[in-house]
């Protein structure tokens, strides 16, 4: 005698079961998620690196070529006093500018006119007059130029806005349509002695206040070579990182000089910014206001100042074109002789 036998309908998962399923997959995605943020960020860091590297190369073959470094910029215009040696013809070019055909740029160099202004700033501080634009940035096309966006002076982890604003400050005309593209790297420099009043003397403003050992590398219409880093190439910053936003200016353009561009530095032991010029992602940056709203991670405070959105630090080329990245609790006596070229310190730990 055969029996029947009944097909039971096949068993579901029941709702507190798929709740704890759901429950475990949201740990899982939970867990992993910081590793590949943390993943996405050391490639994005090395990156920078790498940026900052081909920069590190571009400025020792142009030695090579020329026997000098390039300036941070040449005859700026836009400047707070100029008691030594007045410039007779405003360039405002950017040392970028010269770097171009050393990073595989040189169809972009060869489209910029070197005997046109870069931007029109013409600010002139303490002179009856400012001195004349040197040609049209517009009419030279040098505007196409300093406006095109270049991935070799972006850091891939800043989000910030890559274009300065327009105007006659920080445009590169007050009635250019086209934006000046932004850099996240600039040349070491003094930025508040570039400001009120290097020019042509960035060995006189320093000589003539008794300041020479507290030369950087760079300034505006500079002249350093080897011969001139006494403290050793491995103990002197070349470039340095900085972020796209700025409390208290614009940022820097890679392809012009215009206000308050005069470059960067880690820490500056003969000027008046706050103690600690250096921010990293992680924490919020120096400010000279107190009120809370102003601190903005990965933002610095002013102009001149150094910092990135990596964690902690920022990244810095060396003189010899190494590259290293400089914790924000470096001692502040080891960053200020990191932008010395020749205060015969020795420099420590970092």
């Amino acid at each position: 005698m055969m029996r029947t036998r009944l097909m039971r309908p096949a068993r579901g998962f029941t709702l507190v079961e798929l709740l704890v399923v759901i429950a475990i997959i949201g740990v899982l995605i939970a867990l992993l998620l910081p590793a590949v943020q943390a993943a996405r960020e050391a490639a994005r860091r090395t990156q920078c690196g790498n940026n900052l590297k081909q920069l590190g190369i571009a400025f020792h073959n142009y030695h090579d070529t020329n026997r000098v470094f390039p300036p941070s910029g040449l005859n700026q215009g836009a400047i707070g006093a100029a008691p030594y040696v007045p410039i007779n013809t405003i360039m405002n070019t950017s040392g970028f500018v010269l770097l171009l055909p050393y990073i595989e740029q040189q169809a972009l160099y060869s489209r910029y006119n070197m005997n046109a202004s870069a931007c029109s700033s013409t600010y002139s501080g303490n002179l009856a007059a400012p001195a004349p634009i040197a040609g049209d940035p517009i009419a030279s096309g040098n505007d196409l130029v300093v406006s095109t966006q270049l991935a070799s002076f972006l850091c891939p982890s800043d989000d910030g806005l890559k274009t300065m604003a327009a105007g006659s400050a920080y445009g590169i005309t007050a009635a250019d349509a086209k934006l000046g593209a932004k850099t996240c790297y600039e040349f070491s420099t003094k930025p508040s002695m570039e400001f009120s009043g290097a020019v042509n003397g960035w060995n006189a403003w320093y000589g003539n206040n008794g300041a020479s050992q507290y030369r950087a590398l760079f300034g505006q219409n500079s002249s350093s070579n080897f011969a001139s880093i006494q403290d050793g190439s491995s103990n002197t910053a070349a470039f340095i990182e900085t972020t796209l936003l700025v409390y208290n200016g614009n940022g820097n353009a890679w392809g012009y000089r215009a206000w308050v561009m005069g470059g960067v530095t880690l820490f500056d032991n003969y000027n008046n910014f706050p103690s600690m010029p250096l921010c990293g992602g992680a924490i919020n940056c120096w400010t000279y206001s107190t009120a809370a709203t102003t601190y903005q991670p990965g933002r610095v405070a002013s102009w001149g100042m150094s910092g990135s959105l990596h964690a902690a630090g920022c990244n810095v080329v060396l003189a010899d074109g190494s590259v290293r990245f400089v914790s924000e609790s470096t001692n502040k006596v080891t960053l200020g002789q990191l932008c010395n070229i020749a205060d015969g310190g020795v420099v420590g730990a970092f």
